[in-house]
């Protein structure tokens, strides 16, 4: 007779982004019931229903757990009507929900935490820490985790470095997406959704409209394109803090007509295959799941010099790095690829096959594997 599934609480707070809420789901969707027992806590002061839908959708219990007075309370009866094996954290920072993990902890339950964003680039991370007895707890909680997971082998080394872990209890695994999906949809039909027409050269940008994403660099570079591309369009999806300014930034250089921002969309999966290159001059990521969504659809990527895109790309080609911060290097290199159709064909077949190293089975297997590590070891 085989073992009972664990019974796991996937923890997250309001910091949500539309990467850790999509690795989510597909968690959910891809872990075996036989192996988990799931449910999703959200602990924060606001819920994207969305993503609660979403997260219902997969069969999965969504609690939440409001900020302000009665939390204590509120997560002590939490953690006796679920009676966890694992509350595995999801979040940005390393040094959130401690009032749900000291009770968590009372409760008998293993602690897991993945972080979804570069230690040093996460301003709330260092809020934390800016009372010492903020400090105190976070470091018993930290010391208290079983396994602190890095999606990426760049961001272990961050989280190494700062000292906050040591080299056993940090590990790295990336998230995976659901490959199907992104190859499912033909380049004609990904383009009738965007209305944009069969022939035109189509640049694509994915991601939150914020700082970090840096798509007004590549606003900056869509005049030089166009002065040799002048049939060339852009189709910016996502929504955020920047949208406004990124709008009034495309009207005062002068191609407002060229470029459409397409807002928050449910079926980016769908949507991919129109692109003939996805831009992506972020200024840092954690790991850079969009790239991997990409890839697995044959779309070649220009993007920023970080380490985490080297991992994705694995020395295959599927990737165009270039200086981002050069409007010049980004155009060059976009130019490169529109004007050059085999390039474009043996990046997205080299990238199809490097993006099955990112399946959800297998994402779903190592989390499983070290479930099982830390309760039954």
């Amino acid at each position: 007779m085989g073992r009972p599934p664990h019974r796991l609480t996937l923890l997250c707070d309001g910091h949500l982004h539309a990467g850790l809420e999509t690795s989510l789901v597909t968690f959910l969707d891809a872990a075996p019931r036989a192996l988990v027992q799931p449910t999703v806590v959200h602990a924060g002061h606001a819920v994207d229903e969305s993503f609660a839908r979403a997260v219902e959708q997969t069969g999965t219990r969504f609690v939440r757990v409001p900020a302000g007075r009665g939390r204590f309370a509120a997560f002590r009866a939490l953690w006796r009507e679920l009676a966890p094996d694992i509350v595995h954290v999801h979040s940005c920072g390393v040094h959130s929900q401690a009032l749900a993990l000291a009770t968590a902890l009372r409760a008998g339950a293993r602690i897991l935490r993945t972080v979804h964003m570069p230690y040093s680039r996460w301003e709330h991370n260092a809020q934390a820490l800016r009372s010492l007895p903020r400090r105190a707890l976070q470091t018993w909680l930290l010391r208290r985790v079983e396994k602190l997971i890095a999606v990426s082998e760049a961001d272990r080394r961050e989280l190494l470095s700062s000292g906050i872990c040591g080299e056993a209890q940090c590990v790295t695994v990336p998230n995976g997406i659901a490959l199907d999906r992104f190859t499912r949809t033909n380049r004609a039909d990904a383009r009738a959704r965007l209305g944009v027409l069969p022939s035109v050269p189509l640049i694509g940008a994915v991601g939150r409209l914020t700082p970090q994403k840096r798509f007004h660099l590549l606003l900056e570079a869509m005049p030089r394109v166009l002065a040799k591309r002048a049939d060339a369009r852009l189709v910016v999806i996502g929504t955020g803090p920047d949208e406004a300014a990124l709008v009034e930034q495309s009207r005062r250089l002068g191609f407002a007509g060229q470029v459409r921002f397409a807002g928050h969309r449910q079926d980016v999966a769908e949507c991919l295959p129109a692109f003939d290159v996805l831009a992506m001059p972020s200024l840092y990521e954690s790991q850079g799941l969009v790239m991997v969504e990409a890839l697995a659809a044959r779309v070649p990527v220009v993007a920023s010099d970080l380490p985490c895109f080297h991992e994705i790309d694995g020395h295959r080609g599927a990737v165009t790095f270039c200086d981002v911060t050069s409007p010049q290097a980004l155009a060059d290199a976009v130019l490169r690829l529109l004007g050059d159709a085999h390039a474009r064909e043996h990046a997205g077949l080299a990238g199809n096959l490097r993006a099955r190293h990112y399946s959800a089975e297998a994402h779903a297997a190592a989390v499983c594997a070290l479930y099982d590590e830390h309760v039954r070891g």
